[in-house]
């Protein structure tokens, strides 16, 4: 039993120390919200001499620099102004926005990285000659827009491939963009305490397994007197004294019996002297004398004292 205790305590404190770890992460990442409860960032000014910026597809930008953005519960916002003004913020399928900016100059995001202070960008120009053709709010295809900000959730959007667009809301030239990305994790709270509460309490109960007391067990020895001095000195424990009434009697033993015998021990002699009983003890008589004539049969008892009997009279 303690072996297998000591394997479960092992396994529960394996499994119990990860997770407190991810629970303790998981709860400083929560100290460096803003007090909108959601981690801001401001993503680093994009001077551009097209209409528009474009993430061409957020999906795979969120997969490569923020996975944990794609989970259920998590809600992105992003706000954003073109040239000082609320900018035109929308999320179209990749082919309609492609389709819409076809010919036009544009600024193309291909990463925004995760850092302190302003998020840094990295983007190329499309050339083109062209304006849009109207402005953005007049389109159809948008699955989500806004003019300053655009809420969504990346986990209802799947794998599509979808496009974020920010431009004027007049469709001119927006000079330059500022934008603000803001991620709120609902997971989070309960995540973070989850983990801190089940990994302590199987830390708790992996050390108590480990602690747990085992009982003592004692072990009793039945061997020949004469193997005593040999067996205490392998053991490392002191020779017991054998005189006296605490003798050790070999296995099978019958102390009130006489005499030795398989599995009986020798009879020891005694050197003190008979008491008064003990020779005052009758001793025993012989047996019965029987005379035999021609004439009858009779028995002729003993005569006390242990005394010859006398002769049976002639018939």
């Amino acid at each position: 039993m303690r072996v297998v205790r000591t394997i479960l305590g092992i396994l529960l404190i394996t499994v119990g120390l990860p997770l407190v770890l991810a629970g303790a992460g998981l709860w400083t990442a929560m100290q460096h919200r803003d007090a909108g409860g959601a981690f801001s960032g401001d993503v680093e000014a994009i001077r551009t001499s097209g209409y528009a910026v474009v993430v061409p597809d957020v999906d795979a930008l969120l997969r490569r620099q923020a996975p944990f953005a794609r989970s259920e519960g998590t809600h992105l916002r992003v706000a954003a102004q073109a040239g000082g003004r609320p900018a035109f913020v929308g999320l179209a399928p990749a082919a309609d926005a492609a389709r819409y900016l076809a010919g036009t100059e544009h600024t193309r995001l291909t990463e925004v990285r995760l850092a302190r202070g302003e998020l840094p960008v990295r983007g190329s120009t499309v050339r083109g000659a062209a304006g849009p053709p109207g402005a953005p709010g007049n389109q159809r295809f948008w699955a989500g827009s806004g003019v300053g900000a655009l809420d969504w959730s990346p986990a209802e959007v799947g794998d599509r491939s979808m496009s974020l667009v920010i431009m004027a809301a007049d469709g001119q030239r927006p000079g330059t963009v500022t934008a603000t990305a803001e991620l709120r994790p609902g997971w989070l709270n309960s995540s973070a305490w989850g983990l801190l509460i089940l990994g302590s309490l199987l830390l708790l109960l992996g050390i108590g397994a480990l602690a747990w007391p085992s009982r003592t067990r004692e072990i009793v020895y039945v061997v020949d007197p004469a193997q005593v001095p040999d067996i205490a000195a392998r053991l490392g424990v002191p020779v017991p004294d054998l005189t006296g009434a605490a003798r050790l009697r070999p296995r099978g033993s019958d102390p009130g019996s006489g005499g030795a015998g398989p599995g009986r021990p020798a009879a020891i002699p005694s050197s003190r002297p008979a008491t008064l009983a003990e020779t005052a003890q009758p001793q025993p008589q012989p047996a019965a004398s029987v005379a035999v004539g021609p004439a009858s049969v009779a028995p002729v008892p003993p005569v006390a004292g242990g005394a010859e009997p006398a002769p049976p009279a002639a018939a």
